[in-house]
């Protein structure tokens, strides 16, 4: 079980690549207040539009992305991320 409570990120400089995020106090929010508890064996799916947290929520989930206020609790002992990669083949 993974479980955020009242969560809020900041992305570290650098990281944040979009031009449009949000400032406050002079940092990027990637995450702010999330609540959200995920429960072993449950598919949960992430979706939104470009830019509104996804990648933020999953790096906060693996524990790439610290909070800098609230918690995220953890109880499993591995995690697996495989991340979606898009190409295309040039050819038929």
């Amino acid at each position: 079980m993974i479980t955020l409570n009242d969560v809020t990120c900041y992305w570290d400089e650098g990281k944040g690549g979009v031009d449009d995020v949000e400032i406050d106090d002079s940092r990027a929010v990637a995450l702010r207040k999330i609540n959200l508890s995920l429960k072993k064996n449950e598919l949960t799916f992430i979706v939104g539009a470009v830019g509104c947290g996804k990648s933020a929520l999953l790096y906060a989930l693996a524990g790439e992305l610290l909070p800098d206020h609230g918690q995220i609790t953890r109880s499993y002992s591995t995690l697996a991320y495989a991340a979606q990669n898009p190409w295309i083949m040039n050819g038929t």
